[in-house]
């Protein structure tokens, strides 16, 4: 006697296929969400970016840093808040100015911006002196 044969099913190995590579997707979706702060970097970006010329001795820079363990504003350490948010005075000297803001990560990645002033005094004695000249 010869067993009898039946037709195995196929649904299951097709469901047990299907299930695997869900859990496998996910997985690798889950893991790529994790990693997105390690993937971008140190970012920091600037709001309410003051005008190039200025006409007072001290401007504000107000920002806020993403991903980073420490930040700098002209090579001296400053402080954000829980949100990452920055706000420091900066003393322009007369004439130019290079303002330098450096962040890094904990895996030593830096980001640099650098932002140009020019401090010009409106004294006024200067303005009478013009106003002299004129007449």
């Amino acid at each position: 006697m010869t067993p009898i044969k039946t037709k195995r099913f196929i649904l299951p190995q097709i469901l047990r296929l299907a299930v695997t590579a869900a859990v496998i997707l996910v997985g690798v979706w889950y893991v790529g969400y994790q990693a997105r702060f390690l993937i971008t970097g140190p970012q920091l970006s600037l709001v309410n970016e003051p005008s190039i010329v200025q006409g007072e001795r001290v401007i504000r820079l107000q920002g806020q840093a993403r991903n980073i363990t420490a930040i700098y504003l002209n090579g001296r350490a400053i402080a954000t808040d829980n949100e990452g948010k920055f706000d420091e005075g900066v003393v322009l000297e007369n004439g130019y100015t290079i303002v330098s803001l450096d962040a890094r990560d904990r895996y030593g990645r830096k980001v640099h911006i650098e932002r140009p002033f020019v401090y010009v005094a409106h004294d006024k004695t200067a303005r009478e002196r013009e106003l002299s000249f004129s007449n």
